[in-house]
């Protein structure tokens, strides 16, 4: 799978997630741009991506991410 279809499933995760359908959400959207992306949420919005991609982030990777774009790319990373 290329990076920009797991950007485009990141994308469609976070909207899920944030119950936020028409909310614009692109590779720099960070926690400031979303009023809902909480600590909280955001373990959920990880949770769901491990389980969409089969994977597995440690918590240190997981607070290091920071933007939609950066969630991305450490899913790339860990794709077979």
């Amino acid at each position: 799978m290329d990076q920009e279809t797991v950007l485009q499933e990141v994308i469609a995760l976070a909207r899920e997630q944030f119950s936020e359908k028409n909310l614009e959400i692109t590779g720099s959207t960070t926690a400031s741009d979303i009023p809902s992306w909480n600590s909280l949420s955001h373990v959920m919005l990880i949770a769901s991506i491990e389980k969409s991609f089969g994977i597995r982030f440690d918590l240190t990777r997981m607070i290091e991410m920071r933007s939609i774009e950066e969630i991305a790319r450490a899913t790339h990373e860990m794709l077979p």
